[in-house]
């Protein structure tokens, strides 16, 4: 998921779904690249699941090369 009219629209899914788990997305400033919780990045070594949190520090937008102070964090 790397378009923010699709995070857009997968947030306020989840808005009207309250059943569904919560999870983490993170929005690149830089260049809008979407990280999901859920989907991970695992053509980089990030499986599915892998939490925000659990990213290191030093980890940077795969797009743009922004760090990850860089990325706007949404709960959905």
């Amino acid at each position: 998921m790397n378009d923010p009219a699709d995070a857009v629209s997968l947030c306020a899914m989840q808005a009207s779904t309250s059943s569904v788990p919560r999870f983490k997305i993170g929005i690149c400033r830089g260049c809008g690249f979407v990280y999901s919780e859920l989907e991970g990045e695992p053509a980089l070594g990030v499986p599915a699941g892998t939490e925000w949190e659990a990213l290191p520090e030093e980890w940077k937008c795969p797009r743009c090369d922004d760090p990850k102070a860089g990325f706007e964090v949404v709960v959905v």
